[in-house]
């Protein structure tokens, strides 16, 4: 498949992650932070996640399950959550390697 200079350029411009950054963190496993526009947010907030699948919703949009363990969110404490990837403007793997066994960075000592 060819891919047009203007291709390239829109993947460049409209997507912060790539599906292999995403699956990289999953299969590592690395906690990553990542800057997410919520839906019903002014303005974007930071989130800690452990990946977990990456997938589509009901609707068709990528999005990636994961726990979140740290950072704003609507909810009380850490929680499953599922992240859509088009309103993740950043994603920054960090050194952490999470296991099966999900940890609440709220709750850590």
């Amino acid at each position: 498949m060819s891919l047009s200079l203007y291709n390239i350029f829109e993947e460049i411009i409209l997507e912060s992650v790539s599906n292999n950054q995403i699956i990289d963190s999953i299969k590592q496993p690395f906690r990553v932070k990542i800057l997410y526009q919520g839906e019903d947010e002014a303005k974007p907030s930071w989130r800690y996640i452990d990946p977990y699948v990456l997938g589509t919703s009901k609707a068709s949009n990528l999005i990636v399950r994961g726990f979140q363990a740290a950072g704003f969110t609507t909810t009380e404490g850490s929680t499953w959550k599922t992240f859509r990837v088009d309103r993740i403007l950043q994603w920054q793997p960090s050194e952490f390697r999470f296991g099966n066994k999900p940890i609440n960075a709220y709750d850590a000592s």
